[in-house]
């Protein structure tokens, strides 16, 4: 285009492209905030519905079937005005540029014709131009519907960024060395722990001074009220968290010295409600495991007292438990566990 003509190609670079440039500014600005609501509110919508399905017999035996239905119908139609918005803001864009084309087309034959009527550029060379002008467009509104696209996807990667951005909790200590075998007895030295802030500013700490030994074989019973913190004390010797203040250690070993995987290989918790994946007996059993042995699946069914159990599934190992394992008893999806 400069070489055609240097006047209209001033034109069009000179006033159309810094035009669709401070559009396009805009439009990134004003759509990043609102593909960041979509992915909001569609995470509304999932975790309500996950909610409500995990929870249908509590939902059923108080009789809110209703009420969810109300409040879910809600969150999508949030879910459906972000949309909307969205694709007001991409429609708008677009015509924002495909106007400018056609305004583009109007200025080069206004400019152009006069420039031909007084004899300072022939005819083929305006047509030239146009043609190239529309060589211009044409890719300029492609790149349009991909910058809609990409803003998509943008919205996703941010979110999926500040995931992967969190740091763990529990770290690693980079001189960290294998724990010995397991023996059995567990320590805890003046241990202080507390979950951070609470909610209006009250504090959240759950074990103070605590000190406890239990020796390996032992059984230990504890008891107190809600939130005094029995479900902590086990979940610290996991090391699922680590003490505020304190020591924890197992067989005199403190565990912020040991790799987290030597750790987790020979010890485990077994919550109140422990999870179990979707497939078989088999599956979960051997799901830390891959490559156990049916004469290993058979042993440990029989250290925890579940063979029998076992033995009356209709296909013994390769019985599905289906999701969260609710073909089973509470009690028989704490024993799998």
């Amino acid at each position: 285009m400069l070489a055609t003509d240097f006047r209209l190609a001033a034109l069009i670079l000179g006033v159309i492209v810094p035009v669709l440039v401070i559009a396009t500014i805009r439009y990134r600005s004003a759509s990043t905030e609102a593909y960041d609501d979509v992915r909001d509110r569609i995470s509304n919508v999932l975790d309500d519905l996950t909610e409500t399905l995990s929870g249908i017999r509590t939902v059923t035996a108080h009789d809110r079937s209703a009420e969810n239905i109300e409040r879910h119908e809600s969150l999508v139609a949030e879910h459906r005005r972000a949309n909307l918005v969205t694709a007001r803001i991409g429609a708008l864009f677009g015509s924002v540029g495909e106007t400018l084309g056609i305004l583009g087309q109007v200025a080069v034959l206004g400019v152009g014709g006069l420039l031909v009527r007084d004899g300072q550029m022939s005819l083929g060379v305006l047509f030239s131009f146009l043609l190239f002008l529309n060589l211009l467009f044409a890719p300029v509104q492609q790149l349009v519907q991909l910058y809609t696209t990409y803003q998509q996807g943008q919205s996703s990667v941010s979110k999926l960024a500040e995931l992967l951005d969190r740091r763990p909790s529990v770290l690693e200590a980079a001189d960290a060395t294998d724990l010995p075998p397991i023996e059995g007895r567990i320590e805890l030295h003046s241990v202080d722990f507390d979950y951070g802030e609470g909610v209006g500013e009250q504090s959240t700490t759950v074990l103070e001074g605590l000190d406890l030994a239990v020796e390996a074989g032992e059984t230990l019973v504890v008891v107190g009220p809600t939130g005094a913190g029995k479900s902590t004390v086990a979940k610290l010797v996991a090391r699922f968290y680590d003490p505020t203040s304190g020591r924890v250690c197992i067989d005199g070993t403190d565990l912020r010295s040991v790799t987290i995987e030597s750790l987790r290989r020979q010890l485990g918790v077994v919550p109140q409600e422990p999870f179990l994946f979707h497939g078989t007996i088999r599956d979960n059993l051997v799901f830390a495991r891959p490559d156990a042995g049916d004469e290993e699946l058979a042993e440990a069914c029989r250290a925890v007292g579940i063979d029998d159990l076992v033995e009356r599934m209709p296909d013994g190992l390769d019985t599905a438990v289906h999701e969260r394992g609710v073909s089973l008893s509470a009690g028989e999806r704490q024993l799998l566990s």
